[in-house]
């Protein structure tokens, strides 16, 4: 495993995931050229291996075609699809650069052991962990099922039968909120649930509902009436 964290520094999040998925699923890997941090030779040039600004932006994968981890084709395949974290990439004796594509590298490695991946020094490139090798099978995040439309609930009629009559009750506060709309049928009673008025209208389960502005509205009930009522 590379290192990920120094006196400093930190690798970027988004290269610590691609590492791990590498890992995930080529468990046996070679990590022989795998890097993150430079060394003494990259500190005196330009390079991502060197931290800027506290993170490192740059990693090392090695190749393996012996447990059938060709990185470089790997690194083909995510210029191909121009994934946005990446700056740049080089791999055997090619480098790639979103907009100029691939041409012939001549630095002084010419990285056939590894490829290497620079990604941009941006919070968006940087903290982006979503998976890297998507085409893999079995590496693609797992689709979500498609939400299965609810089935509308049906309410539940009274035991005593027909008629109903949608009330309310607005002369005893104390005991009965005014606001609360009831069902009844004169022998008991129960509360309304949002939306069970207009279906209980449209069922015609309600004897001469009243409607006002193309609602229905509940009819006044006295407390001395309401309060005989199971409920």
């Amino acid at each position: 495993m590379t290192v990920h964290s120094g006196r400093g520094w930190r690798l970027a999040p988004s290269l610590i995931a691609l590492e791990d998925e590498v890992n995930r699923i080529w468990p046996r890997r070679s990590q022989a050229s795998d890097g993150s941090i430079g060394d003494s030779a990259h500190r005196h040039r330009k390079s991502d291996h060197n931290p800027a600004g506290g993170w490192v932006t740059a990693i090392d994968l090695t190749n393996d075609p012996r447990v059938g981890l060709d990185i470089h084709a790997q690194m083909r395949t995510l210029a191909a699809r121009g994934d946005r974290r990446v700056k740049y990439l080089i791999s055997n004796r090619q480098i790639w650069e979103p907009g100029r594509g691939w041409r012939h590298y001549s630095g002084d490695n010419p990285h056939t052991r590894h490829a290497h991946i620079s990604i941009d020094n941006t919070p968006a490139a940087r903290n982006d962990t979503s998976p890297w090798l998507v085409w893999i099978v079995g590496n693609a995040p797992a689709p979500q099922p498609t939400p299965q439309p609810q089935p509308t609930p049906v309410p539940a009629p009274l035991a005593g039968g027909k008629p109903m009559q949608i009330v309310h009750v607005p002369d005893n506060p104390t005991q009965v909120n005014p606001d609360t709309w009831w069902i009844t049928d004169g022998i008991e009673a129960r509360t309304l649930a949002p939306g069970e008025p207009e279906w209980f209208a449209m069922s015609g389960l309600v004897n001469q509902p009243v409607i006002a502005a193309g609602k229905v509205r509940p009819v006044p009930m006295p407390w001395s009436m309401f309060s005989r009522l199971r409920r």
